[in-house]
This record gives C-alpha cells, sequence and structure tokens, in this order.
C-alpha cells in the first residue's frame, strides 16, 4: 500500500462526505429557524414581564361614604 486511495473508494468516500455535508446544511437552516422562534419568544416574554410587574395605583369610592383609604396596616 502507497497510501494512495483508489478511484472507487475516493468516489465512495466524496458521496458520503457530500451526503453529510447536505444533511447539516438542511440541520443548521432548521435549527436557525427555531432559535429566531424562541428568540421573538423571549422578547415577548420579557415585554410581557415588564407590563406584569408593574405597580399600579387605584383609589376606591362608594356612594354615600367617598374615598376609602387602603393604608398599608390594612393590606395583605
Amino acid at each position: 500500500m502507497t497510501g494512495k486511495l483508489s478511484d472507487e473508494r475516493f468516489a465512495k468516500l466524496s458521496a458520503a462526505y457530500e451526503a453529510e455535508q447536505a444533511e447539516l446544511k438542511q440541520s443548521v437552516e432548521s435549527l436557525s429557524v427555531i432559535v429566531e422562534a424562541s428568540e421573538a419568544q423571549a422578547v415577548n416574554v420579557r415585554s410581557f414581564l415588564k407590563i406584569v410587574k408593574r405597580i399600579q395605583r387605584i383609589g376606591v369610592h362608594y356612594n354615600f361614604i367617598g374615598e376609602v383609604n387602603f393604608s398599608p396596616e390594612f393590606r395583605r
């Protein structure tokens, strides 16, 4: 053996290499779509959390009583 590949062996290896490269390219494309969708979802979640964590003040007014003050000792 001189360390050289026969033409037949080279053709088989080359075909296997090309098939693997095509498969990897397809995997990269589908994984890129998944990553983009996940990033968009993460942005949506962060936006939602900013809205949910916001503190809102409300005033309660009853007829014949007026405004009710919920001071800290009455809050849960």
